[in-house]
């Protein structure tokens, strides 16, 4: 069948006449060399009959259907099969009457190419041969003192077969075409869906450790706002930073999505992996932060996943474990970054509520992303472990 208008729109080129444009004006040369090219013919052909108003309005038969109903057709309509079956028949009737050889049948030949191309192929190979019998059986009912010769009947299905492989030519190019169009367009949706996934990703991760530090310094100010209310200033000024915090890293990921414009604040990296653990601090948590092997700048991506992966795993700590010690342990392997967050909490997340939980599913996204991998659960009495490998490029 005939490709979809999306498609059509896609093949256009983007620069010179449009499509409607070229098309009218191949018609337009096409009408006037079948019109002038016919009476010319007249002038030296003496067997043929004199074109009179019925050839004149087969002749037309082609063109006027092309224009109606062909690939840019003005009443919007495809119909590739009633042009061609009404072309052949008006050529049949055309040069089986005996009316001059001449361009009448190149018409005949674009309803030939438009119907493969269209996706009609069956239509267009019987229908032709069967054009080209008919004609010939008329031929030799009409005029049976005058039979084609053999070399007339060889020109005329070479020029058919000549014809048929270029419309399968063309289709073949224009297929190959139009899934070029669509394998570009599902790349595109599918790379859109993954930058959906990595700023909604990305948001989850800003807003989650922040807003979870502000809850439950807001729970400690409130209860100690009457009977300490020295701590509860403390417990306030952890709020302010943690949501100036917050802000500024919402600021940054929105930034991003605004072309042209750099974020507002430097991509999280490991270097921020002390002032991380301070504001959990400011949760009532100890953290103790540990390191391995020969600690170095590594690739952005690699450090901004990791950061965030400790980020989220303090997150959860937080809001689920009820723990009282977190320990977090960066080991700098040649080629690989492996962390390790363990709790003394009581070993598994708390009931998963209505859109929340993803928060494991996140971070084992951000290291798979990189080629690495994440294994969480729940240690032996109590706690529990977040252990993720990265790799990264071996030292020099």
């Amino acid at each position: 069948m005939y490709t979809s208008t999306t498609d059509d729109e896609e093949l256009r080129p983007r620069f010179g006449p449009s499509p409607a444009v070229m098309w009218f004006v191949l018609l337009g040369v096409v009408t006037l060399v079948q019109w002038f090219g016919t009476w010319g013919a007249t002038l030296w052909q003496t067997h043929g009959q004199p074109p009179h108003p019925l050839a004149l309005v087969l002749i037309m038969t082609g063109p006027v259907l092309l224009l109606l109903f062909g690939p840019v057709p003005v009443t919007r309509r495809r119909l590739p099969v009633l042009v061609f079956v009404a072309t052949a028949a008006a050529m049949v009737l055309y040069y089986g009457l005996g009316f001059p050889y001449g361009p009448a049948v190149i018409a005949f030949f674009i309803t030939i190419v438009y119907a493969v191309v269209s996706g009609y192929r069956l239509v267009a190979w019987v229908g032709s041969w069967v054009a080209e019998a008919a004609y010939f059986g008329l031929s030799l009912l009409l005029r049976p003192n005058h039979p084609p010769s053999l070399l007339f009947l060889i020109a005329h299905v070479a020029w058919l077969l000549a014809v048929l492989g270029l419309a399968e030519l063309l289709r073949q190019r224009r297929e190959r075409v139009v899934e070029h169009l669509r394998t570009r367009r599902e790349e595109r949706r599918m790379r859109a869906a993954e930058e959906r996934l990595t700023i909604a990703q990305e948001l989850h991760d800003v807003l989650a450790h922040n807003i979870s530090m502000i809850n439950v310094q807001a729970g400690v100010g409130l209860h100690l706002m009457d009977d300490k209310p020295e701590q509860a200033r403390t417990a306030l000024t952890a709020i302010k930073q943690a949501s100036a915090e917050a802000l500024g890293e919402l600021r940054s990921v929105l930034d991003v999505l605004r072309a042209g414009e750099a974020p507002r604040s430097p991509t999280p990296s490991l270097t921020g992996l002390d002032l991380l653990a301070e504001r959990t601090r400011a949760a009532g948590l100890r953290v103790d932060v540990g390191y391995a092997g020969d600690p170095r700048t590594l690739p952005a991506p690699v450090e901004l996943a990791a950061f965030r992966i400790v980020q989220e795993a303090l997150t959860n700590v937080v809001k689920h474990a009820a723990a009282t010690t977190v320990r977090i342990v960066l080991d700098y392997g040649d080629r690989v970054l492996s962390l390790r967050i363990e709790d003394d909490g009581r070993g598994r997340a708390a009931p998963r509520l209505p859109g929340t939980g993803s928060g494991i599913d996140g971070m084992r996204r951000r290291a798979t992303a990189l080629g690495g991998s994440l294994e969480a659960g729940a240690l032996d009495g109590a706690g529990f472990r977040v252990v993720a490998t990265i790799p990264v490029e071996p030292k020099a």
